[in-house]
């Protein structure tokens, strides 16, 4: 049991060194370019997804799926 909770402790221990040095290793910088040149604002009165039904009638699960 002690030896599981050692093993568990370590993992999490290597973990977190590991994230830090990958978070230190990263340029700030080129993620912000990389940011700012490959993604574009949505504007807020778009809507992509369309969450009501056209009749708003009352469906069962085998008619929403498509059956």
């Amino acid at each position: 049991m002690i030896t599981k909770l050692m093993v568990a402790a370590g993992v999490l221990v290597c973990l977190g060194i590991v994230s830090q040095g990958v978070e230190r290793s990263i340029d700030k910088e080129e993620v912000k370019h990389f940011v700012t040149e490959h993604f574009e604002e949505q504007d807020e009165g778009e809507d992509w997804i369309d969450f009501q039904t056209d009749d708003k009638k009352q469906e069962t699960f085998i008619e929403r799926i498509g059956f």
